[in-house]
């Protein structure tokens, strides 16, 4: 028993590369032949083709600005945490001199 390459049941796989060329071949065919249908057809599929190729552009796009939108956020949070940081360091700086003082005063 040969198995077949495309799933007999259910969800069916989606068409080659080549098939597609193939199926348009054949519509090019139809519509200089002057079936109207096909040259419908040939429209449709460049309209599709144009819009597919927008919304792949688009959504690069859409992925570049998450990117820098986050690399931002980052940058922020990274300025945020060293105030926060530098803040620490003073704050023990000035309580270590304190400490010192008060022992140097002790003695």
């Amino acid at each position: 028993m040969e198995t077949s390459a495309r799933p007999t049941r259910g969800r069916q796989a989606a068409p080659t590369k080549p098939e597609i060329n193939e199926a348009l071949a054949g519509v090019r065919q139809e519509a200089t032949a002057g079936n109207l249908y096909a040259m419908i057809a040939l429209i449709f599929s460049a309209k599709f083709d144009e819009q597919t190729s927008t919304l792949k552009a688009l959504r690069d796009d859409v992925s570049d600005l998450a990117l820098t939108i986050k690399a931002d956020s980052m940058r922020r949070l990274n300025a945020q945490l060293m105030g926060e940081f530098t803040g620490a360091i003073d704050s023990l700086r000035v309580a270590m001199l304190a400490a010192a003082e008060t022992a140097a005063a002790k003695q």
